[in-house]
């Protein structure tokens, strides 16, 4: 048997080496290659460098096949991301000896490895894992590697080589880009067919309830699917976020173990208990979930809870309490790189919305790299589009890749949002086309489809980061409530949705829907609402939209209130650079401030007027045209009695001292011409000289001399001249004051310089369209007392010859209606007989021919056309509602007791109407009619404590004997 060699300690410690005892046996020995000892070293410092980055390499010495090490690839907080990369190590000198140099400054951009055998590389192109190639300094440890793609190999024709580049190294500085060569390969999950889901089976433990919040489709069961099936509390808080209320009360009713949300608040069950949190919180407003965070059973739960307290916190206008929640979630550093990067996120847009953009910019790009290799998971995808649009929108300009974001948001979750719109928006129509029909058969619906679509969809983006998204959806949603009047509860839903609406930012939208809520209420939604807007916790959302609710409805706000918006108003003129930096404005702050100003300055105190007055004396020499329009806006809104001290007189004449500008200047000697004579003669001088300005400020033209009349109409006239020459050759201008109704106001009230001859020329144009002639035909109708006999004799001849048909199509304001009509009228152009024909076909015609009618029956004052004025007043358009209210209020105030008692019993009927128009248009017929303060004080006396203060001071104006 032959001798076995044995090595033992004692061999050692005696000196014979193993080469000894070889020799001494007869044995050769076995000596290791230097090739074999490098690439030893390589492959260990190779793995050596991916563990200093928290990276997890294996050696693949049992089946090397051109991978040595398999590394799995863990993020900066050491979370393992289930992404493995293969990697080819070449170490030692010989693979730098083939450098690419740039030819600009001789600098190594990298060296070229190449390889005969195009296997190799077709092996690592080709292989399910994504494969780096790295090229290993032995003597500075400094690994460089590349990824082999298809793109980066180069075929030399005899085999093929790939750049490693000198910039690209395994470091610290380089993890994002590793990550995203490990995550390239991953595999994406098709969603097709999924719409009969299978529920929260097919998806891991710990995503689930973030799958319920953000694409509840995957979890609910299909719409048309049978409610036999039981559902557990995840499935009941998906269909609360997919806004299915009714299959929900279904299957509470069906199966005892669905819990009903009172009880589910008590539950054993975690999710059950935010179950009816959640519940609650879309079907009462209420906004505690912050117990759910406390008691959450993992750090998946905890995470989405603090997210739903974060948006909930964000709906209460509460940012810095948001933020400060999701900071110290963030720190506490326990979320999975999904959720972590899901916290990130809301942070994220709620840091932008207080100015914080810098660190909100940091979050989302942080964001962003825990979302790299999650094409497995759905929400990601969403998440990043979040943080994409973000990055987008608060980059330069010229750093703006469009791009990269229109890809970014072209996800799965908002194709099913979009489909979520659409369907709601279909089902608005639906209804809509039905009341455009008048369909006396009405479908029974069980539920509001359009509201809870709308709802749904503006709940996804709400809960996943994506603000724009949210903004736009949430305004869809709350202009679909303005607009219902289905509900019982109007007053409620409507000043709901007004907050709603603000918090979405739509300005242009608000002030759309306050316009018309003035016009017909509910005026206590309208006090609700602007009351809610306060002077803190602005934001880049609201910030607009609380100066569009301050310009609109700050009449309705108490004095002490109005007050603080006047005084916060006033630091952020004087100095916006707080503001500036929290709200981050796309407005121009000198014209939006000034003018909400002028809508509050209505309910404030005098001490308020006087600030204001304050801050005029302030203000540099203001050369900026919107600028100049924001501060004239505001000066109109100056009371009289509030400034009438003298030091508010003092502060005036310092602020006339130091603007230029002709449109202020004319709005600070209007201001001051009640108590300085002075200021009315230079004005009036002015108006003289031909300045339109003065003459808009002064903005009574009866009150003009005959010089200042003179010059103003010669303003006007080369307007309408103008207009007439234009319009002949089929050219029209738009003018910010209409020049003809202008020059016919002047004619009425100053005969000695009338221009009848010129008017009449415009009016009988048959190429200015009807638009363009209404104002003219209005002034000089409510002016024919004026007139001598001859003047209205052809005016009448004018309006009795208009043919309406032949007018071009009106390009500007109100069509023409029936103002020619009105003048004839007026002016004895029709017998009764052909009178009564007329108004039967004006009452039935368009909103301007009816609201014409109101006028025409309430200066003839013919008792036979009593009821057919008063059924105006249920007329379908808010508009001719008024113009009856106002024409009754004329009659009263005209007549008095004599006017028929149908007419003074919806008089006082018209005094409880909804809304500010209404109530304001009757006080203003009361005030200018010949009745007498004390008959107007009793007749108004409902209106005395209206909640506008424009319409209390109408009334006050009125029953004052001043």
């Amino acid at each position: 048997m032959a001798a076995r060699l044995t090595l033992t300690p004692q061999n050692i410690v005696k000196g014979d080496s193993l080469a000894n005892s070889c020799r001494a046996s007869g044995r050769s020995v076995v000596r290791g290659s230097p090739q074999e000892q490098t690439g030893a070293i390589g492959a260990n410092e190779v793995s050596g460098n991916f563990e200093r980055i928290n990276w997890g390499p294996v050696p693949n010495s049992m089946h090397d096949l051109g991978t040595d090490l398999l590394v799995q690839a863990r993020d900066s907080r050491l979370f393992d991301r289930g992404l493995i990369v293969g990697v080819q190590v070449k170490g030692g000198p010989s693979f730098f000896d083939q450098p690419e140099v740039d030819p600009g400054n001789g600098t190594v951009i990298g060296w070229w490895y190449r390889d005969k055998d195009v296997d190799h590389f077709e092996d690592w192109v080709s292989h399910d894992l994504p494969h780096l190639l790295v090229l290993h300094n032995l003597e500075t440890r400094v690994s460089y590697w590349v990824h082999v793609t298809s793109e980066s190999v180069v075929s030399t024709g005899k085999g093929a080589k790939v750049l490693v580049p000198e910039c690209q190294t395994i470091d610290a500085d380089h993890v994002d880009e590793l990550l995203e060569v490990a995550a390239s390969k991953r595999a994406t999950v098709s969603y097709e067919g999924s719409v009969w889901s299978e529920g929260a089976a097919a998806i891991a433990p710990a995503r689930r309830l973030r799958y319920a919040l953000l694409a509840p489709r995957l979890i609910v069961p299909h719409r048309n699917a049978s409610h036999e099936k039981v559902i557990d509390a995840l499935e009941g808080i998906a269909l609360l976020v997919d806004g299915r209320i009714r299959d929900l009360d279904i299957f509470t009713k069906k199966h005892k173990e669905v819990l009903g949300p009172s009880e589910a608040r008590s539950a054993r069950s975690w999710l059950w208990r935010l179950y009816g949190d959640l519940y609650f919180v879309f079907s009462e407003n209420s906004n505690n979930l912050k117990d759910r965070i406390n008691d959450a059973p993992s750090p998946a739960d905890r995470a989405a809870a603090c997210v739903l307290t974060a948006c909930l916190l964000l709906d209460a206008e509460k940012n810095q309490e948001a933020i400060d929640l999701l900071t110290g979630e963030i720190e506490d550093d326990s979320a999975a790189p999904i959720d972590f990067a899901w916290l990130l996120t809301q942070r994220a847009r709620m840091r932008v919305d207080i100015g914080d953009i810098a660190r909100a910019r940091e979050d989302a790009a942080e964001a962003q790299r825990y979302l790299v290799g999650t094409t497995d998971d759905i929400t990601a995808s969403v998440l990043k589009a979040a943080t994409s649009s973000l990055l987008f929108e608060t980059a330069s300009w010229q750093n703006r890749n469009l791009k990269d974001m229109t890809v970014g948001n072209d996800t799965v979750i908002s194709w099913w949002r979009s489909r979520y719109i659409s369907t709601g928006l279909t089902d608005y129509f639906d209804d809509s086309f039905l009341d455009w029909t008048d369909n006396a058969s009405k479908v029974t619906k069980f539920e509001d489809i359009a509201n809870n679509r709308l709802f749904a969809a503006m709940l996804s983006s709400h809960f996943s980061g994506e603000h724009g998204v949210w903004r736009a959806t949430g305004s869809l949603l709350a202009r679909h409530t303005l607009m219902d009047e289905r509900n019982e509860d109007s007053q409620d839903r409507k000043a709901a949705a007004l907050d709603d609406l603000r918090r979405s930012g739509d300005a242009n939208a608000i002030e759309k829907a306050l316009r018309h809520l003035r016009r017909t209420g509910p005026i206590d939604a309208l006090v609700e609402s602007v009351a809610g807007v306060g002077v803190g916790n602005w934001t880049h959302t609201t910030a607009r939209a609380n100066l569009a609710f301050w310009q609109h409805c700050g009449d309705l706000l108490t004095e002490e209130a109005a007050d603080a918006a006047v005084r916060f108003s006033l630091d952020v003129i004087r100095d916006d650079s707080v503001f500036v930096l929290r709200v981050n404005p796309t407005f121009k702050i000198g014209y939006y401030m000034p003018r909400a100003i002028g809508g509050l300055l209505s309910g404030c105190s005098d001490s308020a007027h006087r600030e204001v007055v304050t801050l005029l004396s302030e203000a540099p020499d203001l050369t900026d045209d919107l600028q100049v329009m924001g501060y004239s806006h505001m000066m109109q809104g100056l009371r009289m009695r509030a400034i009438g001290d003298q030091a508010s007189q003092n502060a005036l004449r310092s602020a006339l001292s130091r603007q230029s500008d002709p449109r202020v200047t004319a709005e600070l000697l209007s201001v001051l011409a009640p108590w300085d004579v002075d200021c009315k003669s230079k004005l009036l001088a002015r108006v003289r000289q031909g300045d339109i300005h003065a003459l808009f400020a002064i903005g009574d033209i009866e009150s003009l001399d005959e010089a200042g009349a003179r010059a103003s109409a010669g303003y006007f006239k080369r307007l309408v001249e103008k207009s007439i020459e234009d319009a002949q050759n089929s050219s029209y201008s738009i003018h910010s004051v209409d020049p003809a109704g202008a020059l016919a106001l002047i004619s009425v009230y100053h005969p000695g310089c009338a221009e009848w001859e010129l008017i009449e020329r415009f009016l009988r144009e048959v190429k200015i369209p009807g638009s363009y002639k209404r104002k003219t035909f209005l002034n000089v109708a409510n002016g024919i007392s004026r007139l001598a006999p001859d003047v209205v004799a052809k005016m009448r001849n004018v309006a009795l010859g208009v043919d309406v048909g032949s007018s071009p199509r009106d390009f500007a304001g109100a069509p023409l209606g029936a103002s020619a009509v009105y003048l004839a009228a007026v002016s004895g152009g029709y017998s009764n007989e052909a009178l009564t024909d007329v108004l039967g076909r004006l009452v039935n015609g368009s909103t301007q021919e009816r609201m014409d009618s109101a006028g025409i029956m309430s200066h003839l004052r013919h008792s036979d056309f009593s009821l057919v004025l008063v059924s105006l007043l249920g007329d379908s358009d808010d508009l001719v509602r008024q113009a009856a209210a106002s024409a009754l209020a004329n009659w009263v105030g005209e007549c008095g007791e004599r006017a028929p008692t149908v007419v003074q019993n919806a008089f006082s009927q018209t005094l409880k109407a909804d809304g500010i128009h209404m109530p304001l248009v009757i006080a203003r017929g009361v005030r200018y009619s010949t009745m007498s303060p004390a008959r107007a004080a009793e007749i108004l006396l409902p209106l005395q404590g209206h909640p506008s203060a424009l319409v209390r001071l109408e009334v006050a104006q009125a029953s004052s004997t001043a």
